[in-house]
């Protein structure tokens, strides 16, 4: 498998993404809720195999679930070292509620 590496934005990257997949998000009635931390600016890598990846544990996550929360966090960890590591972190939760009914 052939590894095409190239420059890209992060959050251009997933908002794209996002829209592709609204329809899915809306057809089991979830909402998708997706946090990119601000210092992620751009990264090197294989922006298909980002792309893909990103869209089977967006995509799965709606498919399997009904009237959820998806909570996509996109942030940097800098603590192994001077390069800092691009990482995904998914949940799913019952929406919120709203307070003092």
């Amino acid at each position: 498998m052939e590894v095409y590496i190239e420059t890209f934005s992060v959050r251009s990257t997933i908002n794209n993404l996002c829209i592709t997949l609204d329809p899915i998000i809306k057809k089991n009635n979830n909402k998708l809720v997706v946090n990119v931390d601000n210092e992620i600016q751009a990264m090197s890598y294989d922006i298909t195999k980002l792309r893909q990846n990103l869209f089977n544990l967006l995509g799965n996550a709606a498919k399997f679930s009904e009237g959820k929360e998806i909570l996509n966090d996109v942030s940097l960890d800098k603590k192994l070292g001077a390069d800092p590591i691009f990482f995904s972190r998914l949940l799913i939760v019952a929406p919120s509620q709203p307070q003092g009914l």
